[in-house]
C-alpha cells in the first residue's frame, strides 16, 4: 500500500524502532548500596556511626554513591579535593576533616562482607586498594568511611 509515494509499512516500522529504543531506555537497572560512617567521640576512644541506603544505577562509582547520599541526608555532606586525573579524595564528611601531620587522621573506605559493627572493627584487609571513583558498586554492598589512624 503507497501512501504519499511511501509505503505505510516503512513509516511503522520507524514508529515500531522508536517505541523499542524509548522502551529500552527506561529500564535502567538500579542497585542499592548500603553506605555507613564511622568517626571518633570527643573522647576519641569511641566511636559513632551515621548510615544510609543509596540507589543508583549499575555501574556507578562510590564517588556517585557520596554524592547521592549528600542529596539524600544533610548528616552525608562531604568535601572533597580532584587531582590532575580528574580523580577524588575524600577529606571531610559532615565537617569532619582528615588530619594530616602528627596525628594523623584520614577517611579510609572500608567494602565489607556484611554490615558494618561497631563492636567488630574491620580489618585492614577489607580496606580497598581503589579510590572512591575507580570503586565500582554493585547490589547490595556495603561500604564503610572510617575517619581513623593507621
Amino acid at each position: 500500500m503507497l501512501f504519499g509515494g511511501q509505503r505505510c509499512f516503512s513509516f511503522l516500522n520507524f514508529s515500531v524502532t522508536v517505541f523499542l529504543v524509548l522502551n529500552a531506555i527506561e529500564q535502567v537497572e538500579h542497585i542499592t548500596v548500603n553506605y555507613t560512617v564511622w568517626f571518633p567521640n570527643v573522647d576519641n576512644v569511641t566511636i559513632s556511626g551515621i548510615n544510609t541506603l543509596v540507589t543508583l544505577q549499575e555501574n556507578s562509582s562510590f564517588y556517585e554513591v557520596v554524592i547521592k547520599a549528600a542529596k539524600q541526608n544533610d548528616n552525608f555532606t562531604f568535601h572533597a579535593t580532584e587531582s590532575v586525573l580528574n580523580r577524588h579524595a575524600v577529606t571531610s564528611i559532615n565537617g569532619m576533616e582528615s588530619v594530616i601531620g602528627p596525628d594523623r587522621v584520614y577517611w579510609f573506605l572500608y567494602k565489607l562482607d556484611t554490615y558494618p559493627d561497631l563492636d567488630n572493627t574491620p580489618a585492614v584487609n577489607y580496606l580497598l586498594e581503589t579510590g572512591v571513583d575507580d570503586t565500582i558498586v554493585s547490589d547490595g554492598d556495603n561500604y564503610l568511611f572510617w575517619l581513623t589512624h593507621h
